[in-house]
């Protein structure tokens, strides 16, 4: 390659400009470098294998009172609450909840990871009712159904 020549031209300003950007990404001088991650929490667990729909949740005794349906984001990314349905056999009859996302917790149990909600069976059997609008693309609030006797 001749010395000059356009294309000589432009590797020397591609080799530069990623040297630059490696430089700049390497001493935190680059703008929006602070959303990147470089080094993960050791605590860190990754949410697909806790919260994926059908993933079952325990009482503090072990036994399976509701599944996970879906995890609600805000517009930031934020964890803002868990669907969950309770009740119902199969899912029949079963009544989708919002819980807070911290009032959910990880525990281990013979070497699997489980979903705890430390909540009297009461407070879940008062708790409204939401169903999933799919023109909206939203949970809404349950339609009430009067049921004859």
């Amino acid at each position: 390659m001749r010395r000059g020549s356009a294309r000589g031209a432009w590797h020397a300003k591609r080799n530069s400009t990623l040297v630059r950007v490696a430089f700049c990404c390497r001493t935190w001088a680059c703008r929006g470098t602070e959303q990147v991650v470089t080094r993960l929490p050791t605590e860190a667990l990754p949410i697909s294998d806790y919260f994926y729909q059908g993933q079952k949740v325990y009482d503090r005794d072990g036994n399976e009172i509701a599944d996970v349906n879906d995890v609600l984001i805000d517009k930031k990314g934020k964890v803002v609450a868990v669907m969950i349905g309770v009740g119902g056999v199969l899912g029949a009859g079963e009544k989708n909840i919002a819980i807070d996302f911290e009032a959910l917790e990880v525990t281990e149990k013979d070497l699997e990871h489980h979903l705890v909600l430390d909540l009297p069976r009461s407070t879940l059997d008062l708790a409204p009712g939401f169903e999933f609008d799919r023109g909206k693309r939203r949970w809404v609030p349950a339609a009430i159904r009067l049921i004859e006797p």
